[in-house]
């Protein structure tokens, strides 16, 4: 149960760092090379998303412009914090719209044809060409959240301490040292274990004579 208190703390506390009353994690101080690339390509992913979002506002689609607005500013959290929440939610969001994406691009070709564009409606012309365009960007940014996903949760998984026995589930052994985990000495601690289960080591005979009374 300690365990997963603590997975669930780490998941859904802010990962700045630093500043603030949290005191949550600095996840970049213990990424790994591979996280902080895969990090980098989601924010060129996001800053793609936001151009896609401009398009959408341009061709006057304005559920699915405000929707992306909203997705890239989760986005930027995910790569910025590397919050393990924002990633996995901007993952999902870009997988639904992905999907959706899919049945919007078919109903449109199903409906319009090759009647999709025409030269006196631009704004159409931007609406189709964008919705066009979405469906495989979506596909590619569910491809990078989700490897910056699994980075960050086994960077996440190496950081957790193991649990002390001795303290009934509730406690662990080592602790967190200038954003990194410090492993315990367990020589030590197998050494005041042993002294507290056999309290013999420890017993001086008496050194005085005895008297007896009566």
């Amino acid at each position: 149960r300690g365990r997963v208190n603590y997975v669930t703390k780490m998941l859904l506390m802010p990962m700045g760092g630093g500043g603030g009353g949290g005191g949550g994690m600095d996840m970049h101080a213990v990424a790994s090379d591979k996280a902080k690339k895969f990090a980098r390509y989601l924010r060129v992913v996001v800053y793609m998303h936001l151009l896609l979002c401009i398009a959408r506002f341009l061709g006057f689609a304005w559920v699915a412009a405000i929707t992306d607005l909203l997705t890239c500013l989760l986005g930027y959290f995910a790569y910025a914090n590397l919050n393990m929440c924002c990633i996995m939610v901007y993952l999902m969001l870009c997988s639904l719209d992905f999907v959706f994406g899919i049945f919007t691009l078919g109903v449109l070709i199903a409906k319009k044809g090759e009647g999709m564009f025409h030269e006196d409606k631009w704004n159409d012309n931007v609406a189709n060409v964008t919705q066009i365009v979405a469906v495989p960007f979506y596909l590619f940014a569910c491809m990078i959240a989700w490897q910056l996903f699994k980075e960050i949760r086994s960077n996440l998984y190496s950081q957790i301490p193991t649990e002390d026995p001795s303290a009934g589930g509730g406690g662990y052994q080592g602790s967190y040292q200038g954003g990194g985990y410090q492993q315990p000495d367990y020589r030590q601690q197998q050494s005041s274990v042993s002294t507290t289960s056999n309290p013999s080591r420890n017993f001086v005979p008496f050194q005085g004579s005895g008297h007896r009374l009566g």
